[in-house]
């Protein structure tokens, strides 16, 4: 079930999939927090009013030795700005599982594609 409630629904999703692949090392630490300093520019002016202090109340560096630490601080401003928005939002378990149910899902719909293939190109040998 998709999070309808967040108009920057986009935004969280980007940053999910950011750090799933995020490896703690200099040259990385500097980049995401390069990333996250930025974010406030790619939103709306009501948004950027809320983000910013976000960013500034809450500064990345606590968070960026590891992907545990990463997701945490995602969650935490997801969170905030919903709580500044005085909208929903989901748990922290839900906020992550969507993301890994969508993977299950597209891993089944790339095999179904695979065996149509396989037969479609069987078919075709004959």
């Amino acid at each position: 079930m998709k999070d309808t409630t967040d108009p920057n629904r986009e935004l969280f999703e980007y940053l999910k999939t950011c750090i799933s692949y995020y490896e703690p090392n200099k040259v990385n630490k500097k980049k995401i927090k390069e990333l996250f300093s930025c974010l406030p520019y790619f939103v709306s002016g009501e948004d950027q009013d809320i983000l910013y202090p976000l960013l500034l109340r809450h500064p990345i560096d606590c968070y960026y030795d590891s992907e545990k630490g990463l997701r945490d601080y995602v969650y935490l401003l997801y969170r905030l700005y919903h709580r500044e928005k005085n909208k929903p939002y989901l748990d922290h378990d839900t906020f992550y599982r969507t993301d890994k149910q969508r993977r299950e899902r597209n891993h089944h719909i790339y095999f179904g594609l695979v065996v149509c293939l396989l037969i479609y190109y069987l078919y075709c040998l004959q």
